[in-house]
Order: structure tokens, then C-alpha cells, then sequence
């Protein structure tokens, strides 16, 4: 007899195919498309589909023409290994790819088909040749293929025709063969080569996923709190904001979909603020702060818990571990986010917290300066002489920023010399021995200007003081490059301009500092001392010559082309008299000041004609003019008569005893008869003594006194001997005549 198959019979299990979900109405990411043949479509048996049979006589049936023309080409299958993976030829094409039952069937351009066993149930990795094709190219592939892929909890996919309805892939068109007459052949095959395979069995319903939730880094800056000095450029490699207030999210997702809530944990990162621990407090878990005592210096606050919005307040200054710069530090906090469900999830919010530095803006004090006078050592020289200006020596605009003030008060000066050499040539010399002065870098805060005489000497200190004022000590008089008697010259100024400068640097609280320096060598001034002289005249100290003598006496003072006059009266020439002063005909008082006394010639004695009208005369009447040669010798030159343009008499002076010595040539006019020892003298104010005093850097002063009538000459007057004369009488006789 002949059986049909009943199909309505045959009960199998699809489990494998479908999913119930859980969770209500929610549609699980991890659902499954299972592939079902339409009534309609043609598809070639699987490769695990069982072939109908003749019963009789044990041979295939025959399948419809239909069937046979689509077995044209025998496929070539592919079992993926235990990985999942399926190694290919390289030349295998990817570009139309069906679903037949559990299987993936690769239409190859040539009509050839390549079945990959089992591939839809669990969609292996292609490997083409070497070459591995990425996922998401297979995806794109599958797709572009019309077959709809589905993905499990573990990640796996499973593929099935587009647009389909649920079915294993079978086609049910071909009409079954007869199995002939019916007889019992149960007995000839095992009892389960006429069993269905049991289905494996896979669990639709996934667990609950954990939300996924990643570490993130935030950035808030002291720069953006009041005080603070906020760049307009980073300030460093670490200098990225100016905001001391954030806003942002967490971001964090769940696989499943599910409502989220956040919440804060407390950070185990240590901090001070101005040197004081922070404490951290969890107010609640939305919202996290760090107090040093009741003052809240940073904040942390969840916005919104359902959302994952933040906001991070940075209220107060923190210290920063590194010195000298804008560094970082950094805080971790932890966030917890959770589902309804029971996942959670824990990341790390670093929250980068910039540091502030100070500013600073450094300039030349005009108004500020060291000036020392050496007049005020005194005379003689009263070395050391100091001042300390009445300012910082360099005017200083500084802002702490955020972290306020250091220690201290957090400013610092120090001195320096030009090109930060430890030491330099000054371009000053001692005013005693012409000595080079040598500046040398001594410590961080002085200055020293030394000289070479035998050893080192110390010509003066710079020091600069904690409050930036500068304090000048002088120990030696210094050579001043203007010389003479004028006001000018007695007080020309040096300065160390370019040599020196002034450094501050101001530091905050943590450590950061700003530098900045400025010339200060022009506001270091030394001022000369010029010497000063008081010239008396000596009324004890006179010369006095007297006209009475017989002989001439040599002369000695030169009076150059002024020929001497030779007096008729006295026999012999050369000078009548001659005369020298027992010492300065003046007194003086000599004030060399700071500077002291010059080495040689520091006081120079002169003559000096201060009218050349003598008002002397010689006997003929002629009348006696001044006239000063250039050696310094002073000449009585004749202006007429016998002796015209002959000098009458000289005087010359020693320039360092002041001693006058005078010679006399010719006789001179004595008004009064009466006396024949009447004295004579030049008229007051026609002759002077110059004192000139000269300090050892080069300046001088002067002084004169008149000394006209301490130069006198005396008369000569006649003298007569009466001798009775032998041999000659008178005689009278008295007789009369009449």
C-alpha cells in the first residue's frame, strides 16, 4: 500500500527560532529572525534534507524538471571550525549570500554555489585566502543580500531571509514518491534513523546587563577665581582653562535600555588649601564637597541623577605639589551610576584642577636713587660714608592670583651684575693711587666694588634691603673724571650705569613664582668733594730792603728779556739788595675734603699782579710798572728815563714754601727829605699771593691775599765827613787905610 506523508503530523521543536521576552512589551536587542519558506518560492534541498526514495526499489525519486535544472552545479560546503571560523578561497565571492534552512549559501558569478554548514544559525568569521573579513563588512554584506541578521546576548549573529516568515527552510513542492506496498521494514533500520534530531536548545531569555559607564577627566582652573590671573594664552603645558565652574555629563548607557541613576562617592586623594587639610564630606550622594574648616574650597554636585548631569565649583585655592609653575593636580572622584534591575556600573571622574601664578610688572624707580657726596666724609677724608635710598630701587606691580601670598610676604630682591657674571670691571678708580675697581658678585643681595693695593681692599658695598631700598657704603674716595675749581668740578657725578640690576621675585602661596628685573646702575651715584682754601696775609712776614750799600751783589732771580738796570751809583752790577721772607708771607687753611690731599704739589704758593701801578718811581722820576713773566716771576719794569724798559727791581716766590725773595737793580725815589732812611712800598692791592689746593682726584680751589705793603724798600741818604784842611788859611788884617 501506499503511504503519504502527514506533514500536520509531524510535530518538531522550534524553540531554537523564537524568544519570549521577559520584560513586558520591551523588545530584547538580543532577538532572533528565523527563516521560513514562502508557499511560493523554488529553493534546492538542504544539504540536510532527506531525499524521498522509491520504497520498491530503494532508488531517489524522481524531483519535476523544475528541480533537476536548479541542481546544475554541485555546491561545495564549508564547515567552520571550532572557533567559528570559516576559511575560504581567496577568489570566493561575498556579494549575494542566501539563508537555506541553517545554512548560508554563497552564489558564486560562475552559477556555482558555496554552502556554509549550519552558517545561519550561528554566522561564522569569513576568512578569504589570508585575509579576514571584518565584521561589519559581513554585516554590510548580509544586508546588501536581503538577509536579515539578528544578535545574540554573547555577541554571536544569526541570519535569515528578508522579509520571510518563520520556517527551517524546507521546500515543501515536491511531491512525495510512493513507498509501494506497505510492509514493516522498522526492522531493518536502527530505531533512530527514523527519529527527528533533538533541537538544541538555547535560553531566549537574557540576563540583565550591567550599564556601561567609562572613566572620564574634567578640567576647572584657579585662574577663574577672584584675585586670580587668568592668561590669555596658556601660561604652560599644563594651563588649559580659565573656568573655575563646570557643567557636564556622565554618559553613561545600558545595554538593556533601563533608567539610570547616578551617585558620588568620596575621593581618597589628599589636599591642603594654604597648608590646611581638606575634608572631604558626602553631603548626600548627589553631592560631594571639600571643606577646610567651615569654608567649602571645591564642590561637586549631580545636577540631575536621572540624566547624569554635573557640575564641579572650584570655591577656593589648592595647593599645587610643584614649585616655581602652573602645574596640575588631580582629584579622583568616584561615580556610581545603577538600573532598576540591580546592574551598576562604578567609573572614575578625574577632575584636573589648574593652578593660578602670580603676576608681575617690574620698572626703574625714577624718583628712587643711592646718592653719596664725599663732602660729607669730612676733611680730612672720614671714610665710611653711606646712604640707603628713601624707595625700592625698582618700582614693582605684583598680584599673588588665587593662591595669595607666600610665607613671608612672598616677595624677594636680590642684585645682580650685568650678564649675570660673577664679576665685572666697575670702570671707577681710586681717587688715591688711581687704583681699577673691580665689582664682584658677592651674595645674592650685595655687590662689592674691591681694588688691588697690596691686598684687597673694599672701595665700597651695594646692598639691596628686604623692602627693595638700596644702601650704599662707601670706604674710599673716588677719582672723578672732571678736574678743576669750578663748582662743576666740584661736584661731577659716577654711576655704575649698566653694570647693575635689580631682581624681584614675588611667590605664591604654593610655590609659583614670577621674576622680573630692571637696570639700576644709573640711580647709583657718587658725588665729588671739591677742596676749599682760606688765604691770610702774614702781617709778621715782610721783606725789607735797604738801598744802603756799596757794592752791587750778584742776581739771581731771572727776569727773562727784561735786562736788569745797572745803577751808576753803586760800583759793580748785578742787584743793589736783595731780600727773602722767613716764610709765607700769607696764612692758609686748606680743606681737601673726602677726597684728601693730592700726592704732590697739593699746595702751590704763587705771585700775582693785582695792579700793575706800582706807585713807585725810580730817582730820575720814572715812573715803576708791574709785569708778571711767565715763570711767575714779578718784574718793576721802568717806563722812562736813562733806565726805560729796564726792571728796577724782581720777585719771585717758592710755590711750595710761599717764601718771597725780592731784588733790587736800580735806586728808587724817597719822597721825604727829612729822612734819609725813609721806606717805601708797592701800593696796596698791586700784589697778591695765590694759594691753589688740589685734591687727590684732581680738583682745586684757590685763594689770594694782598701783600703789597709787606714788600718795603728803605732809603739810602747822603752821609758827609768834615777833615780840617792843612796848608790853607785866611788871614785878615786889620789895618785900615783912610
Amino acid at each position: 500500500m501506499t503511504i503519504n506523508n502527514e506533514l500536520d503530523a509531524v510535530s518538531g521543536s522550534w524553540d531554537e527560532h523564537s524568544m519570549a521576552s521577559e520584560r513586558h512589551d520591551q523588545t530584547s536587542p538580543a532577538e532572533f529572525q528565523v527563516a521560513q519558506a514562502a508557499s511560493t518560492q523554488q529553493a534546492a534541498p538542504a544539504a540536510a534534507e532527506p531525499v524521498p526514495v522509491d520504497v520498491g526499489s530503494g532508488a531517489p525519486a524522481e524531483a519535476p524538471a523544475e528541480a533537476k535544472a536548479q541542481a546544475a552545479a554541485a555546491p561545495h560546503e564549508y564547515v567552520a571550525d571550532a572557533g567559528n571560523v570559516v576559511k575560504l578561497p581567496a577568489n570566493v565571492s561575498i556579494d549575494n549570500i542566501k539563508v537555506d534552512g541553517h545554512n548560508l549559501v554563497l552564489e558564486q558569478a560562475d552559477g556555482s554555489v558555496i554552502v556554509i554548514k549550519d552558517g545561519a544559525l550561528n554566522v561564522p568569521t569569513f576568512v578569504l585566502g589570508d585575509v579576514e573579513v571584518p565584521r561589519v563588512a559581513l554585516i554590510a554584506a548580509l544586508e546588501a543580500s536581503h538577509v536579515d541578521v539578528a544578535f545574540g546576548a554573547d555577541g554571536s549573529m544569526s541570519a535569515g531571509p528578508g522579509g520571510s516568515t518563520s520556517s527551517a527552510g524546507g521546500n515543501f513542492e515536491i511531491p512525495p514518491g510512493g513507498i509501494g506496498d506497505g510492509f514493516d521494514l522498522s526492522a531493518l533500520l536502527p530505531p533512530t534513523d527514523l527519529q527527528f534530531g533533538q533541537a538544541e536548545r538555547r535560553e531566549l531569555f537574557l540576563p540583565n546587563a550591567n550599564p556601561e559607564f567609562g572613566d572620564l577627566t574634567v578640567r576647572v582652573s584657579e585662574e577663574g577665581l577672584s584675585g586670580a590671573n587668568p592668561d590669555g594664552d596658556p601660561g604652560s603645558p599644563f594651563d588649559e582653562s580659565n573656568l573655575s565652574v563646570i557643567n557636564g555629563s556622565f554618559g553613561a548607557t545600558d545595554p538593556n535600555g533601563d533608567p539610570l541613576t547616578y551617585g558620588l562617592g568620596v575621593p581618597a586623594t589628599t589636599l591642603t588649601s594654604h597648608g590646611t587639610d581638606v575634608v572631604w564630606e558626602l553631603v548626600d550622594s548627589t553631592h560631594l564637597v571639600g571643606r577646610v574648616g567651615s569654608d567649602v574650597v571645591i564642590s561637586v554636585t549631580i545636577t540631575d541623577a536621572s540624566t547624569g548631569t554635573f557640575q564641579i565649583a572650584l570655591l577656593g585655592p589648592l595647593d599645587h605639589p610643584l614649585a616655581g609653575f602652573e602645574d596640575d593636580l588631580s582629584i579622583v572622584v568616584p561615580v556610581t551610576v545603577q538600573d532598576p534591575f540591580g546592574g551598576s556600573a562604578t567609573a572614575n571622574m578625574t577632575v584636573i584642577v589648574e593652578d593660578d601664578s602670580p603676576a608681575l610688572t617690574v620698572g626703574n624707580t625714577a624718583a628712587s636713587s643711592a646718592v653719596l657726596d664725599e663732602t660729607n666724609a669730612g676733611s680730612p677724608a672720614g671714610f665710611p660714608i653711606d646712604v640707603t635710598s628713601a624707595n625700592p630701587i625698582i618700582s614693582v606691580a605684583s598680584n599673588f592670583g588665587a593662591d595669595g601670598a607666600a610665607a613671608g610676604g612672598g616677595i624677594a630682591y636680590t642684585l645682580g651684575l650685568t650678564g649675570n657674571v660673577a664679576s665685572l670691571d666697575s670702570g671707577l678708580k681710586t681717587a688715591i693711587g688711581d687704583f681699577a675697581i673691580t665689582l664682584q658678585q658677592t651674595n645674592a643681595t650685595t655687590v662689592t666694588g674691591i681694588y688691588q693695593n697690596g691686598g684687597t681692599h673694599t672701595a665700597f658695598t651695594i646692598v639691596i634691603n628686604g623692602n627693595g631700598t638700596l644702601t650704599v657704603t662707601q670706604y674710599a674716595p673716588l677719582e672723578h673724571t672732571v678736574d678743576g675749581s669750578s663748582a662743576a668740578a666740584h661736584d661731577d657725578v659716577l654711576t655704575l650705569s649698566g653694570k647693575i640690576t635689580a631682581s624681584v621675585t614675588v611667590t605664591d602661596f604654593d610655590g609659583d613664582s614670577a621674576f622680573g628685573g630692571a637696570q639700576i646702575g644709573g640711580a647709583i651715584q657718587f658725588h665729588d668733594d671739591g677742596p676749599l682754601v682760606t688765604v691770610v696775609a702774614d702781617a709778621g712776614a715782610v721783606v725789607s730792603l735797604d738801598e744802603t750799600q756799596a757794592l752791587s751783589m750778584a742776581a739771581a732771580i731771572n727776569t727773562g728779556t727784561i735786562v736788569k738796570g745797572d745803577d751808576p751809583d753803586i760800583g759793580g752790577t748785578g742787584a743793589i739788595t736783595s731780600g727773602t721772607s722767613n716764610g709765607a708771607l700769607v696764612n692758609v687753611t686748606a680743606l681737601f675734603g673726602g677726597d684728601g690731599p693730592a700726592a704732590s704739589t697739593a699746595t702751590v704758593y704763587q705771585l700775582s699782579v693785582t695792579n700793575a701801578v706800582s706807585g713807585l718811581t725810580v730817582t730820575d722820576g720814572s715812573t715803576i710798572t708791574l709785569q708778571t713773566l711767565a715763570n711767575g716771576v714779578v718784574v718793576g719794569v721802568v717806563q722812562g728815563g736813562a733806565f726805560k724798559g729796564e726792571a728796577a727791581f724782581a720777585l719771585s716766590i717758592d710755590p711750595a714754601t710761599g717764601k718771597v725773595t725780592v731784588e733790587q737793580y736800580l735806586s728808587l725815589h724817597h719822597s721825604d727829605t727829612g729822612n734819609p732812611d725813609d721806606t717805601v712800598a708797592l701800593t696796596a692791592g698791586s700784589l697778591a699771593v695765590k694759594v691753589t689746593i688740589t685734591d687727590s682726584d684732581g680738583d682745586s680751589a684757590s685763594a689770594s691775599a694782598d701783600v703789597s705793603g709787606q714788600i718795603s724798600f728803605d732809603d739810602d741818604g747822603p752821609k758827609v765827613t768834615a777833615v780840617a784842611a792843612t796848608g790853607v788859611t785866611v788871614a785878615l788884617d786889620e789895618t785900615a787905610t783912610t
